[in-house]
């Protein structure tokens, strides 16, 4: 089979993140199996127009703005007659790709953007995108369609997708979960960890801001930032940071790529805290959960979702700083909770399997 796959990004990319890596874990396979990929995604400043990577190949066109028209002229230039099958993903915008090609195409969707758009566009076009997202996503009601989440598929179904037509891919990882989460060894004091790129969206400042409303009353309280950014935004988390009254107890790690580092920073906090405002799936909330660590969260889609629904992490009653600091304080205070929520945790954390995902993911290709 020929597969062309149209995205945003791809790991290449300086802001890649979960789903870029789900993408290609599962061409990966695509190729192991005689298959044939083309992604068709955005570029950036000084990028390699074309790669090839793991077998399958990447073609990088314009920007993360200018892609889709990009990707229109390219394909009809030159993959026209080429592909059996093209996967249209949606991260925001869709590429329409059900209007200009002849064979058969599959949607694919990590979240409805909703509020997003406030923090990704400036205004009006964040207002022209929030009121049209609905519109433009009932054009594909009629296609197979995969998503990431429950939460996902119930806003889908509300639009009139069709749940026959719909399946739930699970998210990955590629670093390896702890055997025995009662070997690692926690820090003496209560620490908490933010782990994300320092983007507006992510809302790393609000989690420093309940580290700052709970410090008072938990006196040992840490803090560690993982993740870093570029822009106005991450130079105010930065500033944040550097000016708050318990800059002493706040550890900023900046970017971390080497996975063995990753994998010690998330075992040496008590709880990640996560605030985004819309995931497809809180893969770090896994990620964290494969360590040992439970996942303090805003209740939003993906995240909700990543954490069972309070089975196994926390959900704040409000998401607010002020609301989440509640919910350190009162989790650091029952010691007893906290081994079940991160055996729980850690179980569902394992159970997120690529290959399963692939199986699922293949077998309603065909």
């Amino acid at each position: 089979m020929k597969i062309v796959w149209m995205t945003w990004k791809d790991m290449g990319h300086p802001q890649a993140g979960g789903a870029e890596l789900v993408n290609e874990e599962l061409a990966k396979r695509l190729i192991l199996e005689g298959h044939q990929v083309k992604f068709l995604v955005g570029g950036w400043h000084n990028c390699k127009e074309e790669e090839e990577r793991d077998g399958y190949q990447i073609v990088r066109l314009g920007s993360r703005y200018t892609v889709y028209l990009k990707a229109f002229f390219y394909f009809q230039r030159n993959l026209k007659d080429w592909p059996d099958l093209v996967i249209d993903e949606c991260n925001t915008i869709p590429f329409f790709a059900k209007f200009y090609v002849s064979c058969k195409t599959v949607f694919m969707i990590q979240q409805l953007a909703r509020q997003v758009w406030f923090y990704q566009l400036p205004f009006p076009f964040s207002l022209i995108g929030y009121f049209l997202e609905p519109f433009y996503l009932r054009l594909f009601r009629d296609q197979k369609t995969f998503t990431f989440a429950e939460s996902t598929k119930q806003d889908l179904l509300e639009l009139g997708f069709k749940e026959d037509l719909i399946r739930i891919i699970s998210e990955t990882f590629t670093i390896n979960p702890v055997e025995k989460i009662e070997e690692i060894q926690k820090p003496d004091n209560p620490t908490i960890l933010f782990f994300s790129a320092l983007r507006e969206m992510k809302r790393p400042d609000h989690v420093i801001k309940a580290f700052e409303h709970a410090k008072p009353r938990l006196k040992n309280l840490k803090l560690i930032v993982g993740g870093d950014g570029f822009g106005r935004y991450a130079a105010r988390v930065k500033r944040m940071i550097a000016n708050s009254p318990y800059s002493d107890d706040i550890q900023f790690l900046g970017s971390i790529r080497d996975e063995k580092l990753k994998c010690k920073i998330m075992q040496s906090a008590h709880y990640i805290c996560c605030t985004s405002v819309r995931e497809g799936w809180g893969i770090i909330v896994s990620e964290a959960g494969s360590q040992g660590t439970p996942a303090i969260v805003y209740d939003i889609h993906g995240l909700r979702d990543a954490v069972e629904n309070g089975l196994a992490g926390i959900i704040v009653k409000k998401n607010s700083p002020e609301s989440m600091a509640e919910s350190i304080i009162s989790a650091f205070q029952d010691h007893q909770q906290y081994g079940n929520i991160q055996f729980k945790a850690h179980k569902l954390a394992c159970s997120v399997n690529i290959s399963r995902t692939y199986d699922i993911f293949f077998n309603f290709l065909k």
